[in-house]
């Protein structure tokens, strides 16, 4: 089973990290020791929110291609469900 853990900021540095134990230099996430320069390492557990997406829109010259209508309708009720679930995850950042 996953789980998400919601920082308010993504650090840079391992020293920046809630899951470092610099003074010992060891990842406590991945239980892998951490690189002289603290950089944040390839194996940093730690993944970036992704962007919310935007709608897509028909121009008036592709009104009438009901092929491309349902596509779009498509990709906008997939946005639509990536969004809430962007938003779902926001909401929990301060609870």
């Amino acid at each position: 089973m996953k789980a998400i853990l919601v920082l308010d900021e993504m650090p840079t540095r391992c020293d920046d990290c809630r899951f470092s134990n610099y003074g010992l230099k060891v990842c406590q996430a991945e239980a892998k020791k951490i690189k002289d320069g603290g950089q944040r390492q390839d194996y940093c557990p730690l993944k970036e929110v992704p962007r919310k997406r935007g709608k897509m829109f028909l121009t008036e010259r592709s009104q009438n291609d009901t092929d491309l209508m349902v596509k779009s309708a498509f990709a906008n009720c997939y946005t639509d469900g990536w969004n809430d679930c962007l938003e779902e995850v926001e909401g929990h950042e301060n609870a």
